[in-house]
């Protein structure tokens, strides 16, 4: 490979001047600290006594090694290169290398937030003016019209009853919440005050709801091309790898809340069940559709994603709430009262559980042709690029087997390990995802079990502990070690329990804050969270299309990026609020 030109750094690029002086037949061989136990690959051949450059990339930490024909590892170092750093390494005579040194400062990695804030921020105050301006009635509200079609869209300022992207509705009477304590009445306080046989919401479910959405609009526009707002390669985690479950766990709760108003209103169970079955039918049918925008050739149209996944946890997690949930709460009189919600679901969670034991049978048992049982690794370049075609195991083969490779996501792990193609949306997967599905509906039980914030909150912060040490156990509180490594691909155990406890964390902390001591309404992530379907469908659809996006003038820095993506963020938020005012929602 020729001397590379090092003007016009692109993002997330640095440049290294190697100088070589009396050394013939020197090669350059990197690797990225990141690719776990990989062989370093040949990267150019360098020109005697003349200069070579280099272009590198600077996510994550490189190995360099300078070899020639007669000496081997000499030149060894690993190093942090920074974006735009002009960086010199020289090499003279007996093959002796000097320290790499930094011969131009690398800009400011962190400088656009700044930028960032200056966006953000005043978007976030224009909010707020507009609902003071609202309350004190200085100036006639914009939104005052509300408005509904025909077409699944609901007005919740009469019914307070709305239906979310997960297919759940969203509904809680008075009597819910054992009217009469001394527990806060859990209601928006932006809704009018209660009254008999009225419907509340969860605020706080609500605004989990809305950032979670935020977040994963955020992330899938880009998030600034940052390499910590994308997923990780493969073990390990970064912000991307929690908003998916955060998003699951939500739709477990308001499945659970959703099924008990439902039953307890006389609702048939064999009606419940159709509308399980309607709204994951819609679900997977919206889930095919958005697929086919940018996979709409036969030969390469990738069946799974985001909906169909949470199309197939939602039927599963909700018909069995759908046969065995009561229609009251389960009182004993006892002192199993203590644990009356693990009583009410002990059918669904022995279901759930048995469902865990195949998806762990399978990983570990099921003979994969030329791999090792139980492999959980990248495959390509991974531990020396000993399993090649092994990619995700039990479950990468499965999906191989039924969907063929050119039907498959690419895979994260691709650019890093270089593998064959996964699919994060598999089919075995599946099933660990019910898991933190029916974390959710438990969380939700919890609501609808005990009428004490204190009675909650000591549940919910046990379920944290113990689900967060089971997680750090199977994994070893490490990133590559441990009997089930945390892997957001093959949504592992140990994944999905830590995902879970830090889902029971936030919603404890918004719960308290909103709910319980009321110093914040959850505005605005309430109201963005209550049209989640438009937000999902909308950024995807229309990704690359003004007034969201354009075609970035300066794609030198993250600059652009990140204000492009937060501006784009901020455009879908707004989009969502003025719905929130007209009391348009748009329900699956």
């Amino acid at each position: 490979m020729a001397s590379e030109n090092c003007e016009n750094l692109l993002f997330d690029q640095a440049c290294l001047q190697v100088w070589a002086y009396n050394s013939t037949n020197v090669s350059l061989w990197m690797q990225t600290e990141e690719c776990y136990k990989c062989d370093l690959l040949k990267k150019v051949d360098l020109s005697n006594n003349g200069v070579t450059n280099i272009r590198l990339n600077t996510i994550y930490n490189l190995w360099l090694d300078l070899t020639n024909d007669s000496s081997h590892n000499n030149c060894r170092t690993l190093y942090t290169f920074e974006e735009h750093g002009v960086y010199q390494w020289n090499l003279t005579n007996n093959f002796n290398c000097s320290q790499i040194e930094e011969i131009t400062t690398p800009q400011d990695y962190f400088m656009p937030f700044v930028y960032a804030l200056l966006l953000i921020i005043p978007s976030f105050a224009v909010w707020f003016y507009i609902n003071y301006l609202q309350r004190t009635n200085v100036v006639p509200s914009v939104f005052r019209f509300a408005s509904k079609t025909d077409l699944d869209i609901e007005n919740t300022a009469s019914s307070r009853h709305i239906s979310l992207i997960d297919g759940s509705d969203v509904e809680l009477k008075s009597t819910d919440f054992g009217t009469g304590s001394n527990e806060p009445v859990i209601i928006h306080p932006q809704l009018p005050k209660p009254v008999k046989n009225s419907s509340y919401r969860i605020a706080s479910l609500d605004a989990f709801r809305g950032i979670s959405i935020i977040l994963m609009i955020f992330i899938n526009l880009g998030g600034g091309e940052y390499w910590f707002f994308q997923h990780s390669p493969w073990n390990g985690f970064t912000l991307a790898d929690f908003v998916m479950p955060w998003f699951c766990w939500v739709m477990g709760v308001s499945i659970a809340i959703s099924l008990r108003s439902q039953l307890r209103s006389s609702t048939k169970r064999k009606y419940v069940f159709g509308r399980v079955v309607r709204r994951s039918i819609v679900l997977l049918v919206m889930g095919l559709v958005l697929n086919s925008v940018n996979y709409n050739n036969l030969h390469t149209f990738r069946p799974m994603g985001v909906l169909q996944r949470l199309a197939f946890i939602y039927f599963i997690a909700a018909t069995l709430e759908t046969i065995f949930m009561k229609s009251q709460p389960y009182f004993t009189n006892t002192r199993l009262d203590v644990i009356r919600d693990i009583i009410e679901s002990a059918p669904q969670w022995l279901i759930v559980i048995v469902l865990v034991a195949i998806h762990t049978i399978i990983t570990f048992y099921l003979p994969v042709p030329g791999c090792p049982k139980g492999y959980l690794g990248p495959g390509g370049l991974y531990n020396k690029s000993s399993n090649v075609n092994c990619t995700g195991g039990a479950a990468g083969y499965i999906d191989r087997l039924v969907f063929g490779e050119h039907h498959m996501y690419p895979g994260s792990s691709k650019s890093v390990y270089q593998s064959i193609p996964f699919d994060p949306e598999g089919i075995l997967s599946t099933l660990t995802n019910v898991l933190l599905v029916y974390m959710g509906v438990h969380a939700g039980r919890i609501i609808l079990c005990y009428q004490y914030t204190n009675e909650r909150i000591k549940r919910w912060i046990a379920w944290t502990i113990v689900l967060g040490l089971t997680g750090g156990i199977l994994c070893n509180f490490s990133k590559e070690d441990g009997l089930i490594p945390f892997n957001k691909n093959l949504f592992s155990l140990s994944y999905t329990f830590i995902t879970g406890s830090s889902a029971f964390l936030l919603f404890i902390m918004l719960f308290l804050i909103i709910e319980h001591w009321r110093l914040w309404s959850g505005s605005p992530f309430c109201e963005i969270g209550q049209n989640s379907i438009i937000l999902y469908l909308g950024h995807n659809i229309f990704y690359n299309t003004l007034p969201w996006r354009w075609q970035p003038v300066n794609e030198t820095s993250h600059t652009e990026y990140l204000l492009m993506d937060c501006w784009a963020t901020i455009f879908w938020c707004a989009i969502a609020l003025v719905m929130y005012k007209k009391c348009i929602f748009i329900v699956v």
